[in-house]
């Protein structure tokens, strides 16, 4: 006869406690309480829980993805069985400090092979007409395309849970020409012609064309694609302008759903996607990872179909119609960061990294093994969320200027983020010296920076991420720059700013003159992701090194390349690209005849 057990523990967001049904030593049935809502966890949290029921065993690894949260539900279940074997008491198994007897692991995965694998090589164990590696935003997309339209669909996910990256965004779009933009902004005439131009002007020649304008003409039709599965669409507003762009193609473009626009509000799009995916008949496997293609032959690079390591076994599976790299970009990999983008190693080596760690960059390498070209790859995308300069048209600019380690302003700081970012990369690279935001006592009492009381500044002062002088003289010798320089950089951005000019940047926001004491924050921007993947034509299909189509192989999203240039335009992009252009192959493969 089975009886039901409780326990608890220690949730990302608080405690989850475990309901569980057991019945000779077996799980029969288990429910989790305190799962926090929209949240990433959420995801990893419940389908934790689905594992336990399927597995009928907490004898299992932890789902990867949002580890803390799987974690804390195989944790309590673990517990709940202790209790029932009576290996712990009842007291036991509800205190949150008290870990399981049974300790919880983590799967490791497997790389990627990087020899070609020839179809005389494998036996196929099963075939669908459309396989696709990686499940974030790109490869949900196609998934649900393909299966809508027909075709036998799989996904391969390499984590234990859906989502990737895109669960830790915001979950903002980029569009033009909506009904919403016309509801809630004043821009009324707006076309997919001004944003291919806006896009184009900040690609600065280095983004392909037809990629861009083929994205911005069918980016109205991803949000309401969006809002058919379910998303709520409840305003609209601007990314900050770059300072050489044409204003009359700028235009409040970012689309904000219930509840987004902040970290991890992504996971709110792609539960919906994955509802949707399971709807349409899409098969999902997780832990699994695509570590090689199946070419045809060592005369014919036609790709097969993939190899796919499953708890350490490999199996093969065929594709009638086509396989689909949607797996990031090389935001986790060293190596390949340090041979190709060096922005991206600095960050890898120094700065915090805001993408899921299974971006290893899998379907880049897997591309190359298999002749792919490169496009793109050397910018990265990169935000002070911090301060929150150059966030959007909604973040006014405080009174405030970045300074080099030489003491000088470089830069228009009304420049969108990523714009900003690069500017300072480039400074701290050439004079191998940090860059420092500047702010005065009068910024502080205006509330218009990320300090609400004298504790909070007293910490980051404490920390060392924040300096304070009485003088621009003293503070230039505390952050070890030129105090002639700091001092004449100040002196003119005083002048200036009485009279609420910028000559020298433009600038037109948050011109005030700064009064002492002064103080200089070490700008720590944090990377959202590698720019730059392998070569693709407007249909998708991935491009070797001979300027030629690989038959049979696709990608989408950051795993491709050729529409953000060497920074990041603004936000609402990546996610906005990889839904079109997952949505895009997905229709194309499911309907090739």
């Amino acid at each position: 006869m089975s009886k039901m057990f409780k326990a608890v523990a220690q949730g990302f967001h608080g405690p989850i406690t475990v309901i569980s049904e057991i019945d000779n030593g077996k799980i029969k049935d288990i429910s989790a309480e305190g799962i926090q809502p929209d949240t990433v966890g959420t995801l990893s949290a419940k389908r934790m829980v689905e594992k336990i029921k399927e597995e009928k065993s907490v004898n299992i690894d932890a789902v990867t993805g949002a580890t803390f949260s799987s974690s804390a539900v195989l944790k309590a279940a673990k517990k709940s069985m202790e209790l029932a074997e009576g290996k712990i008491t009842a007291a036991e198994a509800n205190d949150l400090k008290q870990e399981p007897i049974d300790k919880v692991t983590v799967p490791t995965y497997a790389k990627v092979h990087t020899n070609r694998i020839y179809a005389s090589d494998v036996k196929f164990v099963d075939e669908y007409d459309v396989i696709i590696a990686g499940s974030g935003v790109a490869g949900l997309s196609a998934a649900i395309e393909s299966a809508r339209n027909g075709a036998k669909t799989v996904l391969f996910e390499k984590a234990g849970m859906i989502g990737g990256t895109s669960n830790f965004s915001h979950g903002i779009i980029q569009a033009a020409g909506t009904k919403q933009q016309k509801e809630h902004t004043k821009y009324q005439k707006d076309d997919s012609q001004k944003h291919a131009r806006e896009y184009l002007q900040a690609g600065e020649g280095h983004v392909d064309e037809e990629l861009v304008r083929d994205f911005t003409d069918d980016a109205a039709n991803t949000i309401a694609w969006l809002s058919e599965i379910g998303i709520n669409w409840v305003d609209v507003y601007g990314h900050k302008s770059i300072p050489y762009e044409n204003q009359k193609d700028f235009a409040d473009r970012i689309h904000v759903y219930d509840h987004g626009g902040h970290n991890g509000a992504g996971v709110i799009m792609t539960s919906k996607m994955l509802k949707a995916a399971k709807d349409a008949g899409v098969i999902i496997k997780y832990d699994s990872p695509v570590v090689g293609l199946v070419t045809k032959n060592l005369h014919n690079n036609e790709i097969l179909g993939v190899v796919v390591n499953h708890h350490g076994q490999e199996k093969a599976y065929r594709a009638l119609k086509g396989t689909v790299l949607a797996t990031a970009s090389i935001d986790h990999n060293e190596q390949l960061a340090k041979e190709l983008s060096p922005w991206q190693y600095r960050d890898i080596k120094k700065n915090v990294l805001l993408t899921s760690k299974y971006d290893t960059g899998d379907g880049i390498i897997l591309g190359m093994t298999n002749g792919a070209a490169l496009t793109g790859i050397g910018g990265v995308m990169s935000a002070d969320f911090k301060f929150g300069i150059g966030f959007s048209t909604q973040v006014i600019t405080p009174p405030a200027f970045y300074i080099n380690g030489l003491g000088k302003r470089y830069v228009n700081e009304d420049s969108t983020y990523g714009y900003l970012t690069r500017a300072n990369y480039e400074q701290e690279t050439s004079l191998g010296k940090p860059t420092w935001l500047v702010f005065g006592q009068n910024t502080v009492d205006e509330k218009n920076l990320p300090y609400e009381t004298e504790e909070e500044i007293q910490k980051d002062i404490s920390r060392g991420r924040l300096i304070k002088a009485a003088t621009a003289e003293e503070l230039a010798q505390k952050i070890e720059v030129s105090d002639q320089n700091l001092t004449d950089t100040l002196t003119i951005w005083n002048q200036n700013a009485k009279e609420k000019k910028d000559p020298a940047f433009g600038r037109r926001q948050g011109i005030e003159p700064l009064e002492t004491p002064l103080y200089a924050y070490k700008n720590h921007d944090m990377n959202i992701g590698s720019i730059g993947g392998l070569k693709v034509n407007v249909n998708l299909q991935v491009i070797d090194n001979g300027h030629q189509p690989i038959e049979g192989l696709y990608a989408a999203g950051q795993n491709a390349g050729g529409i953000i240039g060497s920074y990041y335009a603004g936000s609402g992009t990546a996610l906005g690209v990889g839904l079109h252009q997952g949505r895009k192959v997905g229709r194309q493969l499911a309907l090739k005849k």
